[in-house]
């Protein structure tokens, strides 16, 4: 493959930095690299979810009907081998039933004997679907389940299959689940010195965790983003026939990105794109793009903002800055014991500060969980905000929850002040600044000041997240002299298994999905019954095509504009990206896609009528009381 001057390798990289051996040794250092006994129990407790989610409920009418069929794969850091003790363990079920009945079946295996190790810390939705939290002798697990009847029967055989094979003609949410799987395979059978890239993504990890930038939700770097950013200066390198080693790629990748153009360049796999460049329709809602390797290509880096990619830009530039200086090490260029930590420094570097607070008094911790998690999320918009009214200041969050409480506070469930922090600094893109005398600045700061009393009402009216009994939640606007007490919190409060008794809302609907589940493909129990009757395997039956459900943009239309009906008696349910479920009056509802507040109507899962709570349409129940189709139409 002809490479241009875009490309990335290792000519003009100064060869003076330190040896892979004192890499490795200082990786060490931040225990970066598991122990042999580490190794070993973490293959025990994935074993363990791999058993509970393969183990069959005898005394449920769904699985002794079915001939259940699971595959149970990690991906992420631990499919690719590069993770480490403070790593979570993603995995990917692939089955043969609805995702519906996987999640109400692992509802009871969970509380099964054989299972007493396995406890639930989290259960999300969104729109790529359900994900389980799960804790198994101290090791956290990351579960999301895909049905993909072909692939699991010709599981591993299926990683080989091209794209066109029918074992991949699945809905768009499992295809691109099954991708992930897909696209490491693809990484570890095309990197020619998967040792020397392991080292380098430790190294670029350790880097990004104490940098402020290791968080994919605050648009910064995950461990997909790291993986697919190494591999293409990895490939390109090898292909150039420069030398291998792990130090000489850090360099070759430093240098890279600190020039990269990630405004107008997109990210790609340079092997399986070799011929071509990947035809990619980049919104400009999308400051960041790094595509997946197989079809269908998505940017994995959706979350990215403007803010965000300006943070990584700095920093990728002041690391190439570093590593580059004549007699460098690694000690000096990403070593974090050279100098203050990273934290320390983002601390230090601004004047003015946004303080999210996120207090609780004991007694109910779930609560105070699930108001940070929230919290969380919406930080992103709030910074899309401050961005696009006030282009003059750059606004960077730092990926970490700090604390004036005593270490351990938030274990014993007494008393804990946490909180989120923003720094503020001018916009050195911004050529024409804003704010030119002292009146301009005074009117952004009152402007400023309003949003963020705005967004605290936000926070503090949301009665989903926010228990004014026990939770306090504000935004301020602070100095850097306010916050000599604060420091970074010492617990994993994300991974917290709550106490016997505090509401997790697992079970929603489980039994019901269980009692009426639908197998792979939308036949339900009956179908499958029907089709054993007749000696097909069930996960093959063929299943009469339904009735049509009416979408959604007409149900709205008609909501809206018949005077039959009162549009504010109805809401619409939804999907969020970042939070999950939620709702919004029809009256309010936003159909132009030029609007802020715009959702794509493919997210819509349900429209229900206010005085009686009644779904008059329901897009995975079809049901339709508004024009009377889909199951409707035949009276299910």
């Amino acid at each position: 493959m002809a490479l241009d001057s875009a490309e990335p390798g290792l000519s003009g990289v100064p060869r003076t930095i330190s040896s892979d051996g004192q890499l490795e040794a200082l990786l060490r250092h931040h225990n970066m690299f598991p122990s042999e006994d580490e190794i070993a129990h973490r293959q025990r407790m994935f074993e363990l979810i791999k058993s509970t989610v393969e183990r069959q409920v005898m005394n449920n009418d769904v699985a002794t009907r079915l001939n259940l069929s699971f595959v149970v794969v990690p991906v992420g850091s631990h499919g690719l081998t590069v993770w480490d003790c403070s790593s979570d363990m993603d995995c990917l079920a692939i089955g043969t039933i609805s995702p519906t009945v996987f999640f109400a079946l692992m509802a009871q295996k969970i509380h099964f004997p054989e299972s007493q190790e396995v406890k639930i810390f989290r259960k999300t939705n969104d729109a790529s679907g359900t994900m389980l939290g799960l804790q198994a002798g101290g090791v956290c697990f990351n579960l999301q389940y895909c049905a993909a009847t072909k692939v699991t029967e010709c599981w591993p055989q299926a990683l080989e299959l091209p794209s066109s094979h029918p074992a991949f003609d699945v809905p768009m949410q499992s295809l691109l689940k099954l991708n992930a799987v897909r696209d490491l395979h693809y990484l570890q059978h095309t990197i020619t010195h998967l040792a020397s890239f392991r080292l380098a993504y430790r190294a670029i990890k350790t880097w990004a965790k104490d940098r402020g930038i290791y968080s994919s939700k605050f648009g910064y770097l995950g461990d997909m983003h790291i993986t697919l950013l190494l591999a293409r200066v990895c490939k390109t390198s090898f292909h150039e026939g420069y030398a291998t080693s792990a130090s000489e790629i850090l360099q070759a990748y430093f240098k890279h990105y600190a020039n990269f153009d990630w405004q107008k360049e997109m990210i790609y796999d340079p092997t399986y794109y070799a011929d071509t460049t990947p035809s990619y329709h980049r919104s400009y809602r999308e400051p960041l793009v790094i595509l997946s390797i197989h079809p269908p290509k998505v940017n994995v880096a959706q979350t990215a903002t403007v803010p965000s990619v300006k943070t990584l830009r700095e920093e990728f530039k002041r690391a190439e800055q570093l590593i580059s200086r004549l007699g460098a090490t690694w000690v000096g260029g990403i070593d974090t014991d050279a100098k203050p930590t990273g934290y320390v420094d983002f601390l230090n570097s601004y004047i003015n500060y946004i303080k999210l607070d996120a207090n609780y008094w004991g007694g109910a911790q779930i609560k105070w969980l699930k108001l940070v998690g929230w919290l969380e999320t919406r930080c992103v918009y709030l910074l899309g905000d401050i961005n696009r009214r006030f282009p003059g200041i750059h606004a960077r969050i730092w990926p970490g929850l700090f604390t004036e409480s005593e270490e351990g506070q938030i274990e014993k469930q007494v008393e804990y002040r946490g909180c989120f922090l923003i720094g503020l600094a001018k916009n050195d893109n911004i050529s024409n600044q804003p704010f030119s005398d002292d009146s301009d600045r005074h009117s952004a700061h009152v402007s400023l000041l309003a949003l963020l009393e705005s967004f605290a009402e936000q926070i503090r009216s949301n009665e989903a997240y926010f228990d004014k009994h026990v939770l306090w939640a504000d935004v301020a606007f602070v100095k850097q002299s306010e916050l000599k007490d604060v420091r970074l919190c010492d617990s994993d409060w994300t991974n917290t298994v709550v106490s016997h008794g505090e509401d997790l809302d697992l079970d929603d609907g489980f039994e019901h999905d269980i009692d009426n589940g639908s197998i792979e493909g939308g036949g339900t129990v009956q179908d499958s019954n029907k089709s054993q009757q007749i000696d097909q395997p069930v996960h093959s039956a063929n299943v009469a095509a339904k009735p049509k459900l009416r979408p959604a943009e007409d149900v709205i239309s008609r909501l809206r504009w018949d005077p039959s009906f009162d549009a504010a008696d109805y809401v619409v349910g939804y999907l969020d990206r970042f939070i999950g479920e939620k709702e919004v009056p029809v009256s309010l509802w936003k159909s132009e896609q030029t609007d802020e507040e715009f959702i794509p109507m493919h997210r819509v899962l349900y429209f229900k009528r206010r005085s009686d709570g009644q779904r008059v349409w329901d897009r995975q129940k079809r049901i339709d009381l508004i024009f009377n189709t889909g199951d409707t139409a035949n009276g299910l």
